[in-house]
């Protein structure tokens, strides 16, 4: 429930240990400097391309802190077809 509500580019305390940020746009918004989770939703790569480069990928892995996760929806089909680009965290 307080996911959904959260408000859009502030940091919103979920839980003792879970603070969110919801950014519109991953591209240009600030990131804090140690991120352990990424949920990236990006629609899939041929309708939503600007979210799907290597430059975003590496963006967010520098801010990630070692041994944080990210996660995506993309079906194995679309995973397999952007590999390079969908897995650079795994």
């Amino acid at each position: 429930h307080a996911l959904h509500q959260a408000e859009w580019n502030v940091a919103v305390q979920v839980t003792e240990f879970f603070e969110l940020h919801k950014t519109g746009d991953s591209n240009t918004c600030a990131l804090p400097d140690r991120i352990n989770l990424i949920y990236f939703d990006g629609f899939a790569p041929d309708k939503q391309p600007e979210m799907w480069n290597q430059e975003i990928f590496n963006r967010l892995y520098t801010h990630t802190t070692e041994g944080g996760a990210f996660g995506d929806l993309l079906c194995e089909r679309c995973r397999q077809a952007y590999d390079e680009r969908s897995r650079v965290f795994c």
